[in-house]
């Protein structure tokens, strides 16, 4: 019998070199297996344990392009491999494959998958992880997780020198939060998390559009920055473009509540450019202030797309 996973069980200590050609093999294996019906973009993603399993996974869309929304990443894949093993899910490496030979695009992980891996840190109190990005020809660049999501909900102070400190400024967005907390707040539904929140996504034109938290009993739902985008988007047209967003839950709140790695994504969508769209956030009586690409650095959007389809047979490597 064989067995597709895990895809190999590694001696270690290996030196990073080592288990970059490891990873690498495997998340070509990945790439392999990915059914990119729409998309026609293949990625592979591999992950290495404290234990020396190796887990892989392709990303896959779904045949009925009205769900398409719901297909899985490679990544997603891959840490479902992880989960199903039983095997302990303490990651310490991950190699990501994507795109076509010199195309020159990161297929970096996905917001969503990107708050998908530090779930699994979390677990057992890592910090960070190495994290490969390659194409079909071979690693492209090395980032950690910390680059690559660098503020998270639950953190308790914002970085240095990311608050607002003029004191209009600071009031201006504090009538924003408090505008959001009382007329918006109270209509979440969350009766699974008990975790409301809102959020305003302010357009290019000027117009606020608004949003709460939504879930069901199947553990899915819509977030407060997706409903607001949707918002936008039906007021205002598909070419609607976000300038700011205002993110909030209830007033007691003693942590960072920032937009999830997948919010972060979908503002990548509907933005003039990643560097240009501003994110607010309350902490106490503080307003922290960020772009998407201090949220989001080396984002996947829709250019990676146009420049790495592959062909029906590009993206098949061979695995010696």
């Amino acid at each position: 019998m064989v067995q597709a996973n895990p895809s190999a069980l590694l001696d270690l200590p290996k030196s990073d070199e080592e288990i970059e050609q490891a990873l690498f093999k495997a998340a070509q294996q990945g790439m392999n297996h990915a059914l990119p019906r729409h998309s026609k973009f293949s990625v592979g993603a591999a992950l290495l344990t404290s234990e020396g399993f190796v887990f892989y996974g392709g990303n896959w869309e779904r045949l009925n392009p009205v769900s398409i929304g719901k297909s899985n990443c490679a990544e997603g894949s891959m840490l479902s491999a992880l989960v199903s093993s039983g095997v302990k899910h303490d990651i310490t490496h991950i190699m990501v494959i994507g795109g076509s030979a010199g195309d020159g695009g990161l297929c970096t992980p996905c917001g969503t998958c990107r708050e998908n891996i530090v779930s699994f840190l979390d677990e057992f109190g890592r910090d960070d992880i190495v994290i490969w990005v390659a194409g079909p020809e071979g690693v492209r660049a090395k980032f950690s997780m910390q680059e690559l999501l660098p503020v998270r909900t639950g953190m308790t102070a914002f970085p240095d020198g990311k608050t607002v400190t003029d004191a209009d400024e600071k009031q201006a967005h504090w009538k924003v939060f408090e505008a959001l907390q009382t007329e918006y707040l109270p209509k979440a539904y969350v009766p699974y998390s008990n975790f409301p929140v809102a959020a305003c996504v302010t357009s290019v034109t000027g117009k606020k559009h608004y949003g709460v938290t939504r879930e069901d009993a199947a553990y899915g739902g819509t977030s407060a920055v997706r409903s607001a985008l949707c918002n936008m988007v039906m007021e205002e047209g598909k070419e609607a473009r976000a300038a700011t967003l205002h993110i909030v839950t209830h007033s007691e709140n003693t942590e960072i509540v920032s937009p999830s790695g997948s919010d972060r994504q979908a503002l990548r969508e509907h933005c003039v450019l990643p560097e240009a769209l501003k994110i607010y956030m309350p902490l106490q009586q503080d307003v922290g202030a960020f772009f998407l690409n201090e949220l989001l650095p080396n984002s996947f959007g829709p250019s990676h797309l146009d420049k790495g389809k592959q062909s029906d047979t590009s993206a098949v490597v061979v695995v010696e």
